[in-house]
């Protein structure tokens, strides 16, 4: 998995969009996955802002540093050599 921000450095305040890329490196279609992110303290997620390019059921769920832990469970299968993107705003506190 490879995260990334639409930008760095921002203030309180501000909207960020992160990106959880996944990929099957293997040689075997993979199928049952879970993309799952523990939110820092100073992040707090904008509601309805979770997105995914493939078929998944996203749940958001307190963690124990009072913010959130995000998850995708992703439909289907993943063939090898392909990947998937999801993607998600917060608000810096």
């Amino acid at each position: 998995i490879i995260k990334w921000p639409d930008k760095c450095g921002g203030q309180i305040g501000d909207l960020v969009t992160f990106f959880l890329k996944y990929s099957n490196q293997g040689g075997k279609p993979i199928s049952d996955i879970i993309v799952s992110d523990s939110l820092a303290p100073r992040f707090e997620y904008v509601a309805n802002s979770a997105r995914s390019d493939r078929d998944a059921v996203f749940t958001i769920r307190p963690n124990e540093g009072g913010s959130s832990i995000l998850r995708w469970e992703v439909a289907g299968e993943l063939p090898p050599g392909k990947s998937g993107t999801v993607s998600f705003q917060v608000r810096i506190r």
